[in-house]
């Protein structure tokens, strides 16, 4: 590369940086105080410090994303008062990986017909990914840094991989493999602990190998594509595992019918990336309709073709067109783990943010091989341009929104009116502004057309906010309680209308109405996967109405369940506020032997319960004292 392409590079970058600036101010969103708020208990760094913040936050997944954690644990003075910063470190990743997308779109490139141009057509490539307005919930989503960290380390591994095999064709194997061991091994574990997604490594090498080496030889050959073999096996069991039993307890869809929806998401990815609208992103995309059947919605069928027929033909010319079969491999293998089977929401933007290098590598390469026909000007330098112009100033525009927590759930309200979540995100919004009847118009509008009743369950803890507001006939929704299909968000808005009942001492919201509509939920089989949390949300309900014996009934099926010692510790407060102290010394002994049976969730309670033994031990002798 030659300075003034380095320049062009440095450009793209400050650009990105520019503009994404405008969306640091912005708050908090959604997920982040899930995954975060333990961060408000880290008192200094140490390694049990973290350990006792991983037992708490490492549930995300699997491996529990400990790199990730680790991250976010570095910067526990930050929360929850200064997100900006966090923002920051995710900036920085993203800058990081768009100078690893030009650099592998380079290694890339000079391995084809366009090894001349290779340099510039990477910048290319690299600045539009910077700048595509469809990673700017990647990068300013502060949880999203998981994803943003694990495809550093993928983007890593790529760059690693054409190293060590420059080296295998030079005759350099042991350099070769020293790589392999003290590089590229790490680089795929530090991917997988950042995030699950992060064991799409060796499925991208698979693409680059079987299409830019396709013609190669030699014994390394065979080594490199068995191991790479037994990761594509690895993942196709992986994904047929949820077919065998499609059925998920806690979605409104199964295996097959989700197999039968991506396609069709897929194709909507395709538009966003390559012909992106002003106002189309969002973090909600529950109204995304499900493919119940190959007809139903039409376009199933159709998406089902083009996707799995581009995926044969270019498996078929990745000898013929390797460029061609790469990109195209690398969008629609990229995309095999979180877009066919497995148990994850339908749609979310996150999951292009390395796919879709494949599809920018393409839309650039394609003009380039147009222009090579076209003599009357220079077709690259009008289209990619004015492409990257109108990229940059939608960039601007979605970061704009993002520097206001508030104002950027609300006009995703607007953007998408059938989706629940964004109706019940921006409603919570009006409602800590004080717009109240606002906020109960949106509420009312959505329950009105909501199949899983998530909207009226929030509409139940309106009163605390108007006493003019009133639920419907209890007798109503009972029904629909009962026979509603599971939805994530209904047990969560039955966790936040509780929280509102309790903690603001609610005495125009009647706590007995929301009991009975839980008992509702735990007689419907659809949830009977949700029975823990729905029974530790109704015990709290019933210890807030005074009834300690049906609290503590609820508790103990909670933990039987689900083997949360926060539960037992609930109970044994309870029980000591109630002067029952053999009750509650039975509960302590329970939450000790939870403890010491290694669980690492409940092994970071062991400081709430040394607490609760001292509330036990001030109890019983202010007691003794007493009867003294």
């Amino acid at each position: 590369m030659c300075s003034r392409q380095y320049v062009f590079a440095a450009l793209a970058l400050l650009a990105c940086t520019f503009f994404y600036m405008g969306g640091m101010p912005g708050g908090f969103l959604l997920d982040d105080g899930i995954n975060l708020e333990v961060l408000a208990r880290v008192e200094g760094f140490s390694i049990p410090s973290f350990l006792d913040f991983f037992a708490l936050q490492g549930v995300a997944g699997p491996t529990g994303r400990p790199v990730s954690l680790l991250s976010f644990y570095l910067q526990y003075k930050s929360w929850p008062d200064f997100p900006g910063h966090f923002k920051a470190v995710n900036l920085l990743i993203h800058l990081l990986c768009g100078v690893l997308v030009m650099r592998i779109c380079y290694l890339i490139l000079r391995r084809t017909s366009w090894c001349e141009s290779a340099a510039n057509m990477a910048i290319w490539v690299g600045s539009i990914w910077l700048l595509h307005p469809i990673n700017v919930s990647t990068t300013l989503y502060v949880v999203q840094r998981m994803t943003g960290l694990a495809s550093l380390f993928m983007l890593a591994g790529c760059v690693t991989y054409f190293s060590l095999r420059d080296d295998l064709a030079l005759g350099h194997v042991r350099k070769a493999c020293l790589k392999a061991l003290l590089l590229l091994l790490p680089i795929q574990l530090l991917a997988v602990f950042s995030k699950e997604s992060g064991a799409m490594l060796p499925i991208y090498l698979f693409a680059i190998e079987y299409t830019l080496y396709a013609d190669s030889t030699g014994k390394w050959r065979t080594i490199l594509r068995a191991l790479l073999w037994i990761a594509v096996v690895a993942l196709l069991l992986t994904l047929l595992r949820p077919l065998l039993n499609p059925s998920f307890i806690n979605r409104d869809f199964t295996a097959w019918e989700r197999l039968l929806t991506e396609p069709r998401v897929l194709c909507d990815y395709l538009q966003k990336i390559v012909l992106p609208r002003v106002g189309q992103f969002s973090l909600f995309y529950d109204d995304f309709s499900i493919s119940r059947s190959l007809l139903s919605p039409w376009t199933t069928l159709p998406a089902l073709i083009a996707i799995y027929g581009s995926l044969i033909a270019c498996w078929l010319l990745r000898r013929r067109f390797p460029l061609f079969a790469l990109g195209g491999l690398w969008f629609l293998l990229g995309h095999a783990l979180e877009s066919t089977s497995l148990n994850l929401e339908l749609v979310f933007e996150h999951r292009n943010y390395v796919p879709m290098i494949g599809i920018l590598l393409l839309l650039v390469s394609g003009i380039s091989e147009i222009n090579k026909n076209f003599r009357l000007i220079d077709l690259r330098k009008v289209v990619l341009p004015t492409y990257v112009t109108v990229l940059t100033l939608m960039l601007a525009n979605e970061t704009s929104l993002w520097k206001d927590a508030g104002k950027l759930q609300l006009s995703w309200a607007q953007r998408k009116p059938d989706s629940q979540r964004a109706q019940h995100a921006a409603a919570v919004v009006l409602i800590n502004q004080g717009k109240i009847a606002e906020a109960s118009a949106i509420v009312h509008a959505a329950a009105l057309q909501d199949k899983n009743v998530a909207a009226w369950a929030f509409y139940v803890g309106l009163p605390c906010f108007d006493a003019n507001i009133s639920a419907p006939p209890l007798s109503d929704l009972v029904f629909r309680f009962k026979s509603t299909p599971y939805s994530l968000w209904v047990p969560n808005t039955i966790e936040q209308t509780t929280s509102w009942i309790i903690d603001k001492s609610c005495a125009r919201s009647d706590p007995q109405y929301l009991i009975t509509l839980i008992g509702a939920l735990l007689d419907n089989p659809a949830y009977q996967g949700a029975r823990a949390d729905l029974l530790f949300n109704r015990a709290r309900l019933f210890a807030f109405t005074k009834d300690t014996d049906a609290s503590l009934k609820d508790l103990d099926d909670a933990y039987r369940l689900s083997n949360r010692v926060e539960y037992i510790l609930i109970a044994s407060s309870a029980l000591i506020d109630a002067g029952d102290f053999p009750a509650a010394k039975h509960y302590l002994e329970m939450a000790h032997s939870a403890i010491a049976s290694g669980d690492a969730q409940n092994y970071a309670f062991r400081k709430n319960l040394l607490s609760m033994e001292k509330k036990y031990n001030q109890a019983v002798a202010k007691q003794n004292k007493a009867t003294l």
